[in-house]
């Protein structure tokens, strides 16, 4: 018998990693936190309710949706009179 190679598809791309939230039980609620920042994400009674709060949202902080909107604006030159 014959073996033919025949040309694979490439592999699709993974995403880039982005840990998991962190899980804190803090008086009886379940806390998601942003694990580089500690910036609270979600919380709920239910475990399985604050793990996909975590996985849901985005840390505003470390992971901003535009990061042009984080830096500061540029201050314009104060006008003196002269």
């Amino acid at each position: 018998m014959q073996h033919r190679s025949y040309p694979t598809r490439p592999g699709t791309p993974t995403p880039a990693a982005v840990p998991p939230a962190a899980l804190h039980l803090l008086h009886g609620w379940w806390v998601a936190s942003c694990p580089d920042c500690g910036h609270e994400l979600g919380r709920s009674r239910d475990q399985e309710a604050a793990e996909k709060a975590g996985e849901r949202r985005r840390c505003p902080i470390c992971r901003p949706e535009r990061p042009d909107l984080t830096s500061p604006p540029e201050a314009e030159p104060a006008i003196t009179p002269s």
